[in-house]
């Protein structure tokens, strides 16, 4: 059975370690994960194939790690339906302003984009030393996804926002 596992903790060495070895121990197979440190927390995502038998085993494991700050959540993968879907990169750059991640996740809903992967940040630009927004997201929708208006409505935010779309293959088929 496949499983994903969230964690989150104040930021220290031997986090990974730790939930590695709650897997491990539990005869489970860390197959995937996205772990990051963001403002001082450590968080992330771990797929895990375990034999059912286990789980009760390796949850409580995980909860026993509470007592180290390290808070974390199993829960079953839900498989997708098999659906035609295209993969696309898309990234977004231009002056900072309140709301921006609102307003582009907003239009990504209407347009029936799913977010699969986000990543954002806000740096001086070179010259200037201006606040410029820059967003990385890996997505999916269906064929019938009108990209050029996404396009359009996405640069329609602001007049300074470059707006770039690209098809992608899945990550499992590259």
């Amino acid at each position: 059975m496949d499983i994903i596992i969230t964690v989150m903790a104040r930021d220290r060495r031997g986090i990974v370690d730790s939930i590695a070895e709650a897997v491990a121990s539990s005869g489970g197979n860390w197959v995937d994960s996205s772990l990051v440190r963001l403002g001082g927390s450590f968080t992330g995502i771990v797929r895990a194939e375990i034999s059912g038998n286990v789980r009760e085993q390796l949850e409580a494991t995980l909860t026993a790690l509470a007592e180290q700050g390290i808070e974390a959540i199993v829960r079953d993968v839900v498989p997708g339906e098999g659906e035609a879907q295209r993969h696309l990169a898309i990234e977004v750059f231009g002056r900072d302003q309140p709301g921006i991640v609102r307003n582009v996740t907003a239009i990504l809903l209407r347009h029936g984009v799913n977010i699969e992967r986000f990543e954002s940040s806000v740096e001086p630009e070179s010259l200037s030393g201006a606040p410029m927004f820059r967003a990385l997201a890996e997505v999916v929708c269906d064929g019938a996804t009108d990209i050029a208006g996404l396009t359009e409505e996405l640069e329609g935010l602001s007049g300074d926002l470059m707006v770039d779309i690209e098809s992608v293959l899945p990550e499992a088929a590259a």
